[in-house]
């Protein structure tokens, strides 16, 4: 008996190292220097950012567009998704992607492959709206599309929709909806980055907006059905998590947080972590930035072990800016892709057209794109003469070659991509980086076979 009590207290007080199957796939090529044990390692170099450039990916034929997301392609290009339409949670809000193709280095013309519509057809439910969508191509070449939808109600009332595509976003399958919930299978949404398992399962990290705000991952089989569910956290006060993966075993994930400020009137970041390839999580704590309930970006870094994109602010979306993570486990501010610190308040319009006309005046684009940006700006985020800036919902990966790709919503009027690549500061570039390359002949470009007519 005794034998057996110690065995139960010393398993309750032990993490069991899940079966290989069910252990993350982790594609990273070099571990962060600070994953070692800290007296056998050197502090990571200085890195500063290079090789940026900031394109636009949608047209104007929404008026508001929202949520994007982006991933590599086999072919070397890339995909990216987001909704637009008239207004947020309209019925006419459609899910649009884009090829950007590695030969022009441009974004082909957006298709718009979803509406609540033809969702509807496929799902053989009533649909109302659609909402976030994210998208990633697993180990085997499928992408997956993953994407909110409501019948009635708000987005308290959402589930989620999944699609593949075996030809890079050529066609896709008929919509399924996940079964996520025993109880009307209803307030699911996502954003996050989905990640892998080593037997191809997927990890879709989730947050629910019913009788609370909380963090959920989803393992999702290749054929869309949910094998598990576990609470990333509890309560009312976090959502949107985003992964990231260090080991078979080990993840850190970051929360957006939609509760009150502390003493010192500061919002911050979550995190929870996990060291079971996510079976139980860590109780959130808040880190050292600053998040206005806003969304959160995470990608990795072969030397840094992380990076994140954040409004590191308390109230308001006008600044979005580049974080690394450092051996003391803090987070460290790099790069403004956007800072509109001195128009924190509202803005006069004649001043806002002013700025945002010297702001897309350094973006690949043409000159009436860069035009259209700044009115239809005007028209979303100014009333009577008082405008505001808003840069959110960031989501960013690393390729290949180890450039990264930042897709964001600009002042809800453009979906705005901006590559970089991280430098040593010693003036030594890091290896592979490179330009987004094809690396077969074949690219998606107009060969597209979706059906347009929504």
């Amino acid at each position: 008996m005794g034998i057996v009590i110690v065995f139960s207290v010393a398993l309750a007080n032990s993490t069991l190292t899940p079966a290989p199957s069910h252990q993350f796939s982790v594609k990273h090529h070099d571990m962060p220097v600070f994953d070692a044990p800290e007296e056998a390692s050197a502090p990571p170099p200085a890195y500063v950012v290079t090789d940026i450039e900031a394109r636009v990916i949608n047209d104007d034929s929404a008026h508001l567009v929202h949520a994007p997301s982006v991933a590599q392609l086999d072919s070397g290009g890339l995909i990216a998704t987001w909704w637009g339409g008239s207004r947020e949670g309209g019925k006419d809000v459609k899910v649009f992607t884009s090829f950007f193709n590695p030969d022009s280095l441009s974004w082909d013309e957006p298709i718009a492959i979803l509406s609540a519509k033809n969702t509807q057809t496929q799902t053989l439910r009533y649909i109302r709206k659609l909402g976030n969508v994210v998208i990633t191509q697993d180990p085997e070449g499928t992408l997956h599309l993953f994407y909110v939808s409501v019948s009635f109600g708000g987005w308290a009332a959402s589930a989620i929709n999944w699609s593949t595509s075996l030809d890079e976003g050529q066609t896709w399958s008929t919509s399924k909806r996940l079964i996520t919930s025993p109880f009307l299978n209803l307030s699911t949404l996502v954003k996050g980055t989905p990640v892998f398992y080593k037997d191809g399962s997927i990890g879709l990290p989730v947050y629910h907006e019913f009788a609370g705000k909380f963090g959920e991952l989803l393992r999702i089989s290749t054929k869309g059905e949910v094998i598990t569910k576990t609470r990333m956290s509890k309560g009312k006060h976090s959502l949107q998590p985003v992964i990231h993966v260090s080991s078979p075993t080990n993840a850190l994930a970051l929360m957006r947080y939609a509760g009150p400020p502390d003493d010192n009137g500061n919002k911050r970041v979550l995190q929870t972590t996990t060291q079971d390839a996510g079976a139980h999580w860590s109780k959130p704590a808040f880190i050292n930035i600053n998040n206005p309930n806003s969304a959160i970006a995470l990608a990795h870094h072969n030397t840094l072990g992380k990076i994140g994109v954040f409004n590191d602010i308390n109230t308001n979306r006008y600044r979005l800016k580049l974080y690394t993570y450092n051996q003391g486990k803090q987070w460290s501010p790099l790069h403004s892709f956007e800072d509109k610190t001195s128009h924190a308040q509202q803005t006069k319009q004649s001043d806002y057209e002013k700025s945002l006309q010297n702001d897309v005046g350094q973006y690949k684009a043409s000159t009436e794109k860069k035009a259209h940006m700044v009115s239809r700006a005007i028209e979303n985020m100014c009333e009577n003469n008082q405008c505001e800036f808003q840069y959110d919902y960031p989501y960013l990966i690393q390729d290949s070659h180890n450039q990264y790709h930042l897709v964001y919503t600009w002042n809800k009027s453009a979906i705005k991509h901006v590559s970089f690549s991280l430098t040593p500061s010693t003036g030594t570039k890091p290896k592979n980086t490179a330009k987004v390359r094809n690396n077969s002949p074949a690219n998606p470009t107009s060969t597209l076979t979706t059906e347009n007519r929504l």
